[in-house]
């Protein structure tokens, strides 16, 4: 909580950046990666009622790094957005669910071959409790098609960030799944990766704002 204080006095002090700052939220064209950032708690309850509405929060995130037997990465990490396998996920998102199933029969990486799915980041910052949305839209398959939105507590990985904010792979899964492929020896990346859902993403301004904002690392 102690860094959480001295966000919420940096903030106060003027030094956090506001929601009108285009050049802090990091607009982009399509209208999905924006960060904006709020110090009062009224307002900021209900953007937060406004912001949560109809998304799926995220159960946690990670990244999983391969490394050689000394240690040294060997290829780039993939961020892993994990979510719960329940009605908490599948009621606002059965396209999750729809998704999932697809990996079980043909596999994650062919399924990611033939999904077109584009995906961005927006942020809700606040020096106690920075939350980021990660928004898909998903054009196929068409048993899929439609709107999804998760929504992480970032400060919850904030050392994850540092390894997606340039951009790269993300992989949406369950603990459950991702411990049945990884829990075994021999276990390499590529099982890693048939655990999910795969996304690919773009750099984004909104995760590097936020991350500088609470000076995660990486920032």
């Amino acid at each position: 909580m102690g860094r959480g204080r001295d966000n919420a006095r940096r903030y106060k002090q003027g030094r956090g950046r506001g929601a009108g700052e285009p050049e802090a939220a990091g607009v982009r064209p399509n209208g999905l990666n924006r960060a904006e950032v709020f110090s009062d708690h009224e307002q900021y309850d209900r953007m937060r009622q406004d912001y949560l509405a109809g998304t799926v929060l995220a159960a946690g995130a990670g990244v999983a790094l391969p490394t050689s037997g000394l240690g040294a990465p060997l290829l780039p990490g993939m961020f892993t957005v994990y979510i719960n396998d329940d009605d908490s996920t599948y009621g606002p998102a059965p396209q999750l669910r729809t998704l999932l199933d697809l990996v079980d029969r043909y596999g994650a990486v062919k399924v990611h071959e033939m999904a077109t799915i584009g995906a961005a980041w927006s942020g809700l910052d606040h020096p106690e409790e920075p939350m980021i949305k990660l928004t898909l839209d998903i054009q196929a398959p068409l048993a899929a098609t439609g709107k999804v939105e998760i929504v992480l507590l970032a400060q919850n990985c904030a050392d994850a960030w540092q390894h997606i904010a340039g951009g790269g792979m993300i992989g949406i899964t369950t603990f459950e799944r991702m411990k049945a492929k990884t829990e075994r020896p021999g276990v390499t990346m590529a099982d890693g990766r048939e655990a999910g859902v795969l996304v690919s993403i773009g750099s984004s301004a909104v995760v590097e704002t936020i991350m500088r904002n609470h000076d995660w690392p990486g920032a």
